[in-house]
C-alpha cells in the first residue's frame, strides 16, 4: 500500500492519497473512504483502512468486505486468499528532492 502521511501515533488517519496495490497484478486499489486510510496501532505494523489489510504477530489477512479501498471482488488483490504469509516488508520514504530552476 501507499500513504502519504506518517505513521506515528496510534490511531486512523485520513489520506486521501492513499492506495493498495498489487505487484504482480498490476492493479491499483483506490481508498474509497480516506477518513480511515491507515491505522497506527502499535500492536499491529502497517495497517490500511479499517483493517482491510493487516499484518500483526498473530495473523496475516485481508477484510472479508473491505471498508477503506475499493474492493471489486473479494480478496482479488490477494488472488481470492483472505491469509497470507508474510516474508518480507519493505518501507519506502519519499521525499521530493527536485529544485525548480529558471
Amino acid at each position: 500500500g501507499y500513504t502519504s502521511v506518517s505513521w506515528d501515533g496510534d490511531t486512523q488517519k485520513r489520506d486521501d492519497c492513499a492506495f493498495l496495490f498489487s505487484v504482480t497484478q498490476k492493479k491499483k486499489f483506490p481508498i474509497k473512504d480516506a477518513r480511515i486510510a491507515i491505522n497506527t496501532k502499535k500492536i499491529l505494523l502497517p495497517t490500511f483502512g479499517m483493517d482491510d489489510i493487516y499484518i500483526s504477530a498473530e495473523v496475516s489477512s485481508l477484510r472479508n468486505r473491505m471498508a477503506s479501498y475499493e474492493d471489486r471482488k473479494s480478496f482479488e488483490i490477494n488472488n481470492g486468499k483472505m491469509l497470507f504469509d508474510v516474508k518480507d516488508i519493505e518501507v519506502f520514504h519519499v521525499i521530493d528532492t527536485y529544485t525548480w530552476k529558471e
